[in-house]
């Protein structure tokens, strides 16, 4: 019987291992640099809609963070010294088993499918508030800018966010910078006695947006 325990640790142990290692980090840190990336031990599953693509990437980094409030996630990821021929990838999930990591993305040596990929040729990549696509591809495929549309997510879900690229020895040591931009959404009801077209005080607006969240320095803007 210890045998046959030794070989069951030893499979758990290789499972574990089979899943690339996350990097927690602070989104109230904001901007990020000189993020390395490691050899990978998953294969990356990408945007459903866009293909069966399988990536051939040899290294990575899975950068994540519990969301303390609603949020509407923006970023951009920067290649250090032009570099461009990498890719993005973005999943969020809820930590249904309690351990504090978004392990739901792993199923054995793969991933769930991501929300948002870009495989496009570009130094800078990201989410961006003006894009309708949840997934970019290489170039040739038609226009591209490296940016696909912005991600919605809920207080207490977990945001993952996968750099990837096939690194040799001359560029192993490749770097990347990170840039988030999140904020925060909250509703206020105060105004629900107006109806809809009814006109209103543009400083009525602006008091009512500095008493709700402790700052001065606010700025307006209507679409």
């Amino acid at each position: 019987m210890k045998k046959i325990f030794y070989l069951f640790l030893l499979m758990m142990n290789l499972t574990v291992l089979a899943q690339h290692p996350l990097t927690r980090i602070d989104p109230a840190q904001l901007n990020f640099t000189d993020i390395p990336l490691t050899p990978k031990s998953t294969n990356f599953k990408v945007t459903l809609g866009c293909g069966t693509r399988n990536d051939y990437n040899s290294h990575a980094a899975l950068l994540y963070f519990k969301a303390d409030y609603n949020l509407n996630l923006l970023f951009e990821i920067i290649g250090q010294n032009n570099f461009k021929n990498y890719s993005i990838i973005v999943w969020k999930v809820n930590d249904l088993n309690g351990n504090g990591q978004p392990d739901e993305m792993f199923i054995s040596n793969t991933t769930i499918n991501a929300l948002r990929s870009v495989y496009s040729d570009h130094v800078v990549k990201g989410l961006n508030e003006n894009s309708l696509d949840e997934c970019e591809y290489f170039s040739d495929f038609g226009t591209t800018d490296g940016r696909v549309k912005n991600l919605e997510v809920n207080m207490g879900e977990y945001v993952v966010i996968a750099i990837q690229a096939s690194l040799g020895h001359t560029n192993v040591s490749q770097m990347f910078d990170l840039n988030l931009k999140i904020a925060e959404e909250r509703m206020i009801n105060k105004f629900n006695y107006l109806c809809a077209g009814s006109p209103y005080a543009y400083n009525l607006i602006y008091d009512e947006i500095v008493t709700d969240s402790g700052l001065s320095d606010i700025k307006l803007f209507s679409d």
